[in-house]
């Protein structure tokens, strides 16, 4: 018989007078007693050894059992070990990600700045050049200030008489004809703001204008008519064939 993972092993001979009882470990050839009877007088003696034995192995049973609920135990401790293993490398593997994420998140937010500073430093350079552009319109509308000013205090009439040398050919006319119209070439030359630029013959010092004479003439012809009309702008522009 097996009792407990223990081998029990009970012989009795063919004689109605021996009787041997052994009791063996798992082990092999490691008997945990042996005993040989012989007659049936020395059965209650047997008896109570048997009883003895039986609660030594009832001990046992109990050590044995004891041992089993601490490797339990410490099976158990070892599940939860590997349990906080499998955890922990789970955390470890999400603070990785993250970390990673972290840095991708700085070099981003690196990115970002430096493209900031990039927009701020253009912006700063608009803003000098916009400076610099409003410092220069302010300095030319001084300059037109002035000259505005310069202009008004000159001593210029319409009725000023201009005399021009055109091509070789000498033309007089009166400063009113030659800014009948408004905004054009001869208006802006012979208003008084240029007078001092325009090419002058360095001998009789008149004005030249290297023009055809003829087409001046046609030109000036067609002035003094809007010079003298109501209705300047209405009118044709000269035929030049």
């Amino acid at each position: 018989a097996e009792y407990m993972g223990t081998k029990l092993v009970c012989i009795q001979r063919k004689s109605s007078t021996s009787l041997c009882i052994a009791v063996l470990f798992h082990k092999p050839n490691q008997s945990f007693f042996t005993h040989n009877a012989a007659g049936n007088g020395d059965l209650a003696e047997m008896v109570q050894q048997w009883k003895e034995k039986c609660a030594l192995i009832e001990r046992v049973k109990e050590e044995l059992e004891q041992k089993v609920a601490v490797l339990e135990k410490w099976k158990t401790v070892q599940d939860d070990l590997e349990d906080e293993k499998e955890r922990m490398r789970v955390e470890r593997t999400r603070f990785a990600k993250e970390r990673e994420h972290a840095v991708q998140l700085n070099l981003s937010i690196s990115k970002y700045q430096d493209k900031l500073e990039q927009q701020a430093r253009e912006m700063a350079g608009r803003e000098r050049a916009l400076k610099e552009g409003w410092a220069a319109v302010k300095g030319k509308e001084a300059a037109l200030e002035r000259q505005n000013e310069k202009i008004t205090d000159m001593p210029v009439k319409q009725t000023d008489l201009i005399h021009l040398n055109i091509g070789g050919r000498k033309f007089t006319t009166t400063r009113a004809v030659l800014c009948a119209v408004p905004g054009t070439l001869l208006e802006t030359m012979f208003s008084g703001r240029w007078e001092d630029n325009i090419p002058r013959d360095p001998k009789s010092g008149v004005i030249f204008l290297d023009f055809d004479p003829s087409l001046f003439e046609i030109l000036l012809n067609h002035l003094r008519t809007l010079q003298g009309s109501d209705k300047k702008l209405q009118l044709p522009s000269p035929s030049l064939s």
